[in-house]
């Protein structure tokens, strides 16, 4: 309609009508335009506070993870400073079995801490983490997460653990 409007405007020689009409498509298309980077500012907003909800969620996660692991080495010391002591006491006949196969067997092995990654994992797969405006928070979680790879490959691996009995 608006195209048959316009060649009979251009017919008829109307620049006015010409002009017009041009002009109001030209408004048309950029306020169509605003309102779709609008909408689309609205969804990023809305994708970046699940985001970082989700990010709070894994943290609080993780904190209980690491407070798990850490209280895991202070029984470890524990175990070990009792078995110590009745050592140097020598009361060496108190020191039950199971707690000195605990204390020594587990001492050496190294617990990994298995952290939540999935939303930053999620993040970086989809290009979501763009969606975190700031850039101080972004660059915190690749930091976290370098961090936490580069621990991980440092934790020894057992491939296996073998029990020798005295005389063998």
């Amino acid at each position: 309609m608006i195209l048959r409007k316009l060649a009979q405007a251009v017919r008829k020689q109307s620049w006015s009508t010409v002009i017009l009409e041009v002009l109001i498509v030209v408004v048309g298309i950029f306020f169509g335009l605003q309102v779709d980077a609008w909408n689309q500012n609205l969804k990023d907003r809305t994708a970046e506070a699940v985001y970082l909800e989700r990010l709070r969620a894994d943290t609080a996660s993780n904190i209980v993870e690491v407070k798990d692991r850490a209280q895991t080495y202070y029984d470890r010391a524990d175990s070990l400073k009792r078995i110590v002591e009745m050592l140097e006491t020598r009361n060496a006949e108190e020191i039950g079995a199971a707690d000195l196969a605990y204390t020594f067997c587990y001492w050496y092995v190294p617990e990994a801490v298995r952290l939540q990654t999935a939303t930053y994992d999620e993040m970086t797969a989809t290009g979501g983490l763009e969606l975190i405006r700031s850039e101080d928070v972004r660059h915190k979680l690749q930091l976290a997460l370098a961090e936490n790879n580069r621990a991980n490959d440092e934790i020894p691996k057992l491939a296996s653990v073998q029990v020798i009995s005295p005389g063998t």
